[in-house]
């Protein structure tokens, strides 16, 4: 059209041509007529009253923007104003802050600087050490790897690696190797190129080999195997004389044996009467470790009142409350404490097993004695604390103190009274924290099941918390080894063996290793980390579906290593099991490793992990005959693996950052540029406005403008659907 209506300058024949090449005809004299008025008279008109329009729409509303206008200079000063005042009330605060970050980048610069001009010495005691197997690493045996990813398989290869085939997924690969290394101060791990894997790996992601792992977790235990354990103590029991620093229960009955001790009950198990709950409260404000006064009492008196915050509170009977049920919200009131009473009646010194829930922080007295005390937040619930009450003959006094940090709150309550009594033997000993293993020479008449309970100084009495595996005691005429094992994360007070009716004992020999733990892990290196995806965040505790994780884009295809060194100064003795974790969870559900290998070392601090093949084929070639190329890869790649030197290069970024911006000073720099934003118009207003301005574009070319009216309404009369 535009190129027709320019070639055309006559306006009669310009109808005629767009009729003829639309409805294939001649235009007639009428349509030729009235037409002419689009391509001039009809767009003036319309363009003026449209001006007339807007004009008398804008002079309706000239007071009201007047008025928006004048409000928006006053905030514009108003918020320049305060910006100005706050940029000057902080000049010097701001001009001191660019001082420390630029001395700051000043002196990590010379430390930098300065590690860097014994350099060449550094490269000198690296080449030695590494010649002579300082910071050697040892590789594990991985072959036992295990996920719940569905479908995934695991091939070891011949050279201790793994490689990972079958279906790709979101997930974690669980490997429980041996460390004959038993304090490692860092572990290593080794993504492998494979031309099984897309581009050569080490990754399995389809389109690039990349990967990513999120996160990696490494649970150390001591070895089973007992040779290696520091033997604490031994105890020979051929008479019952020999039992001392051991002593036998109330209930246990100990006779001798053939060059040995027999355990029996005394007895008939004592007879235990429980009584009906009585409470107390609530005590508001009263926290768990405040007295409020029945902590004081020695006596229970059921009548006794309690003056509180200018009000007495007494002691209620509460038969309708049974043992064994959950009660979750009878007690109410933030920061208040409540007390339950129990008196129990025991014909004999017995041990009872009680098990308690609370919500939130809980204390227990036994005759006046705290026996549990575990200030913690929680809801209630069964069995969230197992405690064993040492009952005297006659009446004993059970006081359970409740404290409620907010909300509604409760408790529950079960004596064991219905549990059959074993004899036992207990010890008071002082031994640290660790991993503890006693091994028993014992037979039995009977077939029994034994187990062992410790106390330590946060839990002063025995109880089912601090509980082994039983160990199931064979009937049978012959001497045999048992072993229980446990755990204890706080140093031991006190031991105790429950036995069982008919077992007889010969020996017991009492163990210790370090504790089994979670390690911890600090100075992560590798020897590529894509932009993002930082070594460091594979042992930061978190795992995101992006943004975390060790990834290696765009260097696959190649070798990549990763060590990290670990926080905590052990002490296993012999061997160690680990249990590494690797998490996978990046959203793809397809950036898994896809052949890898683990290694420790026990070298001393700093770690790194080791070196790269190329590094390796550079040291195999005498010093005087490496180009000016190797030097500077081997200068590249000490630097990289270096701990210090990494730790150095890290500060300097840090320090280059910018200052982090005022959160004032930006929201008063956010403030100015909205108040700066221009007054909205009324719809209307900005309809017409919009309109008016294309009514003056067409102005300049109304030709064309009506040309192109004339074509659309051609086509759409029935003569051209008809012609079409």
């Amino acid at each position: 059209i535009a190129k027709l209506v320019k070639e055309q300058k006559d306006d009669r024949q310009l109808v005629n041509e767009l009729v003829l090449r639309i409805l294939n005809r001649p235009a007639v004299k009428k349509e030729i007529e009235q037409s002419l008025s689009l391509f001039g008279g009809q767009i003036d008109q319309d363009h003026k009253e449209l001006t007339q329009e807007l004009n008398r729409a804008e002079s309706d509303i000239t007071d009201f923007l007047a008025g928006k206008e004048e409000e928006r200079k006053k905030a514009i000063k108003h918020a320049n104003f305060d910006l100005v005042a706050y940029r000057t009330q902080n000049a010097d605060a701001v001009q001191q802050a660019k001082k420390n970050r630029d001395a700051t980048i000043k002196k990590a610069k010379e430390s930098l600087l300065s590690f860097d001009k014994t350099l060449g010495d550094r490269l000198v005691t690296w080449e030695r050490d590494t010649a002579s197997g300082k910071s050697a690493w040892r590789e594990l045996d991985i072959s036992q790897i295990s996920s719940k990813m569905s479908g995934v398989k695991f091939e070891p290869q011949k050279d201790g690696s793994i490689f990972v085939g079958g279906r790709s997924a979101k997930g974690n690969y669980v490997i429980k190797t041996t460390s004959q290394i038993p304090n490692p101060s860092g572990v290593r791990i080794e993504a492998m190129t494979d031309s099984r894997l897309p581009k050569n790996g080490p990754g399995r992601s389809p389109g690039d080999g990349n990967f990513v792992l999120s996160e990696m977790e490494v649970f150390a235990e001591p070895t089973k195997n007992l040779i290696h354990w520091k033997k604490l103590k031994e105890w020979k029991f051929r008479k019952s004389t020999n039992l001392h620093p051991w002593k036998p229960s109330s209930h246990s009955l100990v006779q001798d044996g053939n060059e040995s001790l027999l355990f029996s009950t005394k007895g008939k198990s004592p007879k235990v009467t429980a009584k009906d709950f009585y409470h107390l409260g609530p005590f508001t404000g009263v926290g768990l470790s405040q007295k409020a006064g029945p902590e004081l009492e020695k006596v229970f008196d059921p009548n006794k009142s309690f003056k509180h915050q200018n009000k007495e509170i007494r002691w209620q009977a509460k038969p309708e409350w049974n043992e064994g049920k959950l009660y979750g919200s009878v007690f109410s009131g933030d920061n208040t404490s409540n007390y339950l009473l129990k008196e129990i009646i025991a014909t004999a010194p017995i041990d009872i097993p009680l098990s308690l829930g609370s919500d939130d922080g809980i204390r227990v007295y036994l005759n006046g004695k705290i026996v549990l005390d575990n200030n913690v937040g929680r809801g209630a619930a069964p069995d969230q604390e197992k405690i064993i009450l040492s009952l005297k003959k006659g009446l004993n006094l059970v006081l359970v103190k409740i404290h409620n940090g907010a909300g509604v709150s409760g408790f529950y309550y079960q004596l064991g009274v219905s549990k059959p009594h074993v004899p036992s033997m207990g010890i008071d000993l002082k031994e640290p924290k660790g991993s503890f293993s006693i091994e028993v020479e014992a037979k039995s008449t009977m077939g029994n099941t034994m187990k062992a309970r410790w106390k330590t100084a946060q839990q002063p009495i025995y109880s089912g918390q601090n509980e082994s595996k039983s160990v199931q005691i064979a009937k049978s005429s012959e001497w045999k080894t048992y072993r229980l094992d446990f755990v204890s994360a706080h140093d031991l007070k006190g031991l105790s063996l429950l036995l069982g009716d008919g077992v007889s004992l010969r020996t017991v020999k009492f163990y210790h290793n370090e504790l089994s733990q979670k390690l911890s892990f600090e100075n992560s290196l590798a020897t590529f980390s894509q932009k993002g995806y930082p070594v460091s965040s594979v042992v930061d505790g978190k795992v995101f579906p992006s943004k975390n994780g060790w990834a290696i884009a765009p260097q696959m295809g190649n070798v990549h290593f990763a060590s990290f060194q670990v926080k905590q100064k052990l002490s296993f003795k012999g061997p160690v099991q680990l249990t590494f974790t690797l998490k996978q969870a990046f959203q793809s559900g397809q950036h898994s490793l896809g052949r890898f290998r683990l290694a420790v070392t026990d070298a001393r601090a700093p770690i790194s992990y080791g070196l790269p093949k190329e590094v390796k084929a550079i040291f195999a070639i005498a010093k005087d005959k490496r180009t000016a190329e190797q030097k500077n890869k081997l200068s590249n790649a000490f630097k990289k693996s270096n701990p210090e030197r990494a730790l150095l290069t890290y500060s300097l970024n840090e320090a280059n950052k910018p200052i982090p911006k005022d959160p004032k000073l930006a929201k008063l720099e956010k403030s100015l540029a909205e108040a700066k934003i221009p007054v909205v118009l009324p719809p209307e207003i900005a309809r017409l406005r919009r309109a008016l301005g294309l009514s003056k574009n067409h102005l300049t070319n109304k030709r064309l403008v009506g040309a192109q009216d004339l074509t659309w309404a051609l086509i759409n009369t029935p003569a051209f659907l008809f012609n079409r």
